[in-house]
């Protein structure tokens, strides 16, 4: 299959996949009525929950790796935006939902596209395109990038899901970035061990210090 030919998923196959690995990890997912909500607000997808008690507030967001055909390539700059503007979005979702912030937040990307992968997320907390110690392309001093710092800052868990790009439901692969500043520091302590791959799922993990902001 030709890299072009690949649809993202769907908003109802990234909740089908999400929520089931929330079911597996003995969370119940829930979906939040939008009509209870004010007009003019919204809200993240997902309540979850267990024994009965919210845990955290999930987010699903699922961007498309557009191919530039008048550049005859993927670039940068396309996906790094798209990235930082789903994060600008579901910190207005969470602060609608919870402006107090008493749960965690987690914001779960999910891309069936090989050539999306957790690296864009890696390189979008960091605000450059960076491979060890060799900036390739950096973000830093543009103010779209200085503006949405604060939005990776009330954010205190990215989960990244890639999925099969044939079957378009298994995980291949998990990444978790932790906000170690939190403002729920403690819940999220005890939240990432709980979502972290079980060995039996055979789901690949990045080392954790390759999303470090470091």
């Amino acid at each position: 299959m030709d890299w072009k030919d690949i649809k993202p998923l769907t908003e109802t196959e990234a909740l089908s996949v999400v929520s089931n690995y929330f079911y597996n990890h003995k969370f119940i997912p829930k979906r939040i009525d939008t009509n209870n909500i004010p007009e003019g607000q919204h809200s993240p997808d997902l309540t979850c929950a267990q024994n009965d008690k919210d845990i955290f507030f999930c987010e699903v967001k699922t961007p498309s790796h557009i191919f530039n055909e008048e550049l005859g390539l993927y670039t940068w700059n396309t996906a790094f935006n798209k990235l930082r503007s789903h994060m600008h979005t579901a910190v207005k979702q969470f602060k609608d939902a919870d402006i107090r912030h008493s749960l965690p937040r987690v914001v779960a990307f999910t891309s069936n596209h090989p050539q999306l992968n957790w690296t864009h997320l890696q390189h979008n907390i960091l605000g450059a395109v960076k491979y060890g110690d060799k900036i390739l392309k950096d973000f830093r001093g543009k103010t779209f990038v200085a503006d949405t710092n604060k939005d990776i800052n009330a954010i205190d868990i990215f989960l990244w899901f890639q999925v099969n790009y044939i079957n378009r439901n298994s995980i291949v692969e998990l990444a978790i970035y932790q906000n170690c500043d939190s403002q729920v520091g403690k819940m999220v302590d005890e939240l990432v061990p709980k979502l972290t791959p079980y060995k039996n799922e055979n789901i690949q993990t990045p080392r954790y210090s390759a999303l470090s902001r470091q």
